[in-house]
């Protein structure tokens, strides 16, 4: 399996300059690149420049995947946007770390699939991941969250920790973070038994939007429209972050209580029963296939003594398939001895039909 690499880029709060697109035009001649983005791939070789300080002189957000396993999400915040201390709660300082510079902060998610991911897709993952810096604008930390349930399934499970603050929303995430559990292989039973603690999101109305809009002092709003004029987007979260500290509506993040070891109980707990209900719902299934053939057994023996009569090989194979489904009939109804009693007067009959007795053989259908 050959080696490739895959990195893109985003600009969210401002579009790139001239003079930036240039200078990352310099790392690769292959680039693809706009005003907002930048996509570089490589096979056999590697990035020439440092993709946490391109994400830092340049963009937003970065995403990286390569066919060997490791993927990876970082995303850039203005430090004055963020809240350290929450964000350090759910990191483990090896696959989910803030890295600090001197005006922004840097999270950067990563993990190694140990059977790699063949064949990869060169097609603007983070298009589909691209929102999840703007939850995480709003004290949305459900990612960071989904992102720890991903760490305790790589330890070993003789260890065990008590689970991060849980974040509201869990039990219906967005399209942005669907694809992060999509990409980043999130356990579907770890995560539904997590959420079960999770309470529902609320978002504001309008009216308390517009309220709060109002009661926002005029020289900030200023401030504020002044950035957007420059064409600074990063407003947007700074409004929205304004607009919560009024209403007094942050997210609620209820402590965590439960031990990673509790919850992989609870996840195989999960797994069990979603495997009988599945067994369930396939036996129901199945007998309703038998039901149904029971009340066409007479005509499907004609229809076998047809293809039989053929003396052709599909029409062999058709008509031993026939004959299997009707001997899982039998076991059904309890009828196997009269079952038994046709498959020996077949034998009889087409004795010098070597290729109907092989076949049947081969299912298992002998003669006793």
């Amino acid at each position: 399996m050959s080696e490739h690499q895959y990195y893109e880029f985003q600009a969210v709060d401002k579009v790139l300059s001239e003079q930036q697109k240039k200078e990352i035009s310099q790392l690769s001649s292959r680039v693809q690149l706009t005003s907002r983005k930048a996509i570089f791939i490589y096979n056999y070789s590697d990035f020439r420049g440092r993709p946490e300080e391109v994400l830092e002189k340049y963009f937003d957000a970065m995403f990286y995947i390569a066919n060997w396993g490791t993927i990876q999400l970082m995303l850039k915040f203005p430090k004055s946007l963020v809240n350290l201390q929450d964000l350090e709660k759910y990191c483990d300082g090896e696959n989910v770390r803030i890295i600090l510079n001197l005006k922004s902060a840097i999270l950067n998610i990563e993990f190694d699939n140990e059977e790699g991911f063949g064949w990869i897709e060169d097609d603007g993952y983070l298009d589909s991941l691209i929102n999840i810096r703007k939850e995480i604008l709003e004290q949305d930390y459900r990612v960071l969250y989904l992102a720890w349930l991903r760490i305790i399934e790589e330890q070993d499970l003789e260890y065990s920790e008590i689970e991060p603050p849980i974040p509201p929303g869990l039990n219906k995430l967005s399209s942005a973070l669907n694809s992060f559990v999509e990409l980043f292989e999130i356990d579907e039973h770890l995560l539904k038994v997590a959420a079960k603690n999770s309470q529902n999101k609320t978002n504001l109305s309008q009216q308390q939007i517009e309220k709060a809009i109002g009661q926002i002092p005029r020289p900030e709003c200023n401030k504020m429209l002044l950035k957007l004029s420059q064409g600074d987007l990063s407003v947007e979260a700074e409004l929205h972050q304004r607009i919560l500290q009024i209403v007094d509506n942050s997210p609620s993040l209820i402590s965590g209580q439960r031990t990673s070891q509790h919850l992989f109980e609870l996840a195989q707990s999960e797994r069990i029963k979603e495997q009988q209900a599945l067994q369930k719902q396939a036996e129901a299934r199945r007998i309703n296939r038998l039901e149904a053939l029971a009340s066409q057994e007479n005509q499907v023996w004609q229809n076998i003594e047809e293809l039989i009569s053929k003396k052709q090989s599909k029409p062999y194979d058709e008509a031993v398939k026939l004959l299997s489904q009707l001997h899982d009939l039998a076991i059904y109804q309890d009828k196997e001895s009269f079952f038994q009693d046709k498959i020996n007067d077949l034998y009889q009959r087409y004795s010098r039909r070597p290729g109907l007795l092989n076949r049947l053989k081969k299912r298992g259908l002998n003669r006793k």
